[in-house]
């Protein structure tokens, strides 16, 4: 890959590491003016004067070439903690630059520049089909199919401590099968509240994970946790209209200590 530092007259293509720019100092990149603006209404992507995108926060991160193709890559958001920033890209492809943002609510993908193109990519496993998006100067973003992995057991990864969020147990076929077993004709419920700002924490043998919604922190989430020696999960969700939720399985079969743990959980809503 070839990275492109910066400095205040121009920009000079050298091979090199891509780091991360303060969009203030940058002036003058690939022949155009480029800066960021903080005004009233939120803050400005600004190109050769133009107000090119508007959001409450726009930070430029990356600038470098795909194959023979510019660009500068940053994240556009509200710059709250409900829901991340989301990639935006800048081509200079033509005369006159475009600027295209990554087409999901929020979040990030992992990015791997290649010849002409910029592949943003979760990969998929069996029963998820993952999320991939193609972007390249001539047709900026497009949906495209994402490459499959084997992930191996949800188990061994919370061994190896590799779950962090109670949508991380999705990533695997075993513990995700579990859940859906866990919550029957109620996965679909489960599977609209999974995602969204976490809190993880490993507990001996045990993983309690839990999360609130995207763009609705607190009022709405799932709790899981997980006993690694003993191979089970207990899952909980709720709404703030449905407090304090569900839980499976039935509360009998929860050791105390950890109902404990669901009876703090309740106690948010």
């Amino acid at each position: 890959m070839k990275s492109v530092p910066f400095y205040i007259a121009t920009v000079a293509i050298l091979i090199g590491v891509t780091f991360p720019v303060s969009a203030q100092n940058v002036t003058s990149i690939f022949g155009h003016e480029i800066y960021v603006s903080d005004q009233d209404d939120g803050e400005h992507l600004m190109i050769d004067g133009t107000s090119a995108l508007n959001d409450g926060q726009v930070i430029i991160w990356e600038i470098g070439v795909a194959g023979d193709a510019p660009f500068i890559m940053g994240w556009t958001g509200s710059g709250g903690r409900m829901c991340a920033s989301v990639p935006f890209i800048i081509s200079f492809a033509t005369d006159t630059p475009s600027v295209d943002v990554l087409p999901i609510e929020c979040g990030r993908l992992p990015h791997k520049i290649g010849d002409g193109e910029i592949l943003f990519e979760s990969p998929g496993i069996p029963g998820n089909p993952g999320l991939a998006y193609l972007w390249t100067p001539e047709a900026g973003f497009t949906s495209t199919t994402a490459s499959l992995i084997d992930p191996g057991s949800g188990w061994d990864a919370m061994r190896q401590r590799e779950i962090s969020a109670p949508n991380g147990f999705l990533a695997f076929p075993d513990t995700r099968d579990y859940l859906r077993e866990l919550a029957g004709d109620a996965f679909p419920d489960v599977m609209r509240l999974i995602s969204g700002p976490p809190d993880a924490t490993y507990r001996g043998t045990r993983l309690i994970t839990s999360n609130c919604v995207s763009g609705n922190c607190p009022f709405g989430g799932t709790l899981i946790i997980a006993d690694t020696a003993n191979r089970k999960l207990y899952l909980a969700w709720a709404t703030q209209d449905t407090a304090p939720g569900k839980s499976r399985p039935a509360i009998s079969e929860w050791p105390e200590d950890l109902r404990q743990v669901l009876q703090d959980w309740q106690s948010r809503w």
